[in-house]
């Protein structure tokens, strides 16, 4: 007996506009939590160590989260122009 292949596509597609984006903010997310607890280890505490963590995490990610951001726009632009 042969298993159903036609429920598995043979053709590999690329990832969607929500699988790209949840991966970006997945990246930016745990990059702040490692920032975060950096700071605290540091011995920052309350809202300074929150903002801290806020800018320093927002300046790495932007070459740390560089594929990621480009193959957002790339998806958004493919979608855009398939309308």
């Amino acid at each position: 007996m042969k298993p159903e292949t036609s429920l598995v596509s043979s053709s590999k597609e690329p990832p969607g506009l929500l699988a790209i984006n949840l991966r970006y903010f997945a990246l930016r997310v745990v990059l702040f939590g490692a920032v975060l607890t950096a700071v605290l280890l540091l011995g920052v505490n309350g809202w300074l160590a929150f903002f801290a963590a806020l800018v320093v995490s927002g300046i790495m990610s932007f070459p740390l989260a560089l594929r990621q951001r480009r193959a957002a726009q790339r998806a958004f632009e493919i979608r855009r122009g398939q309308r």
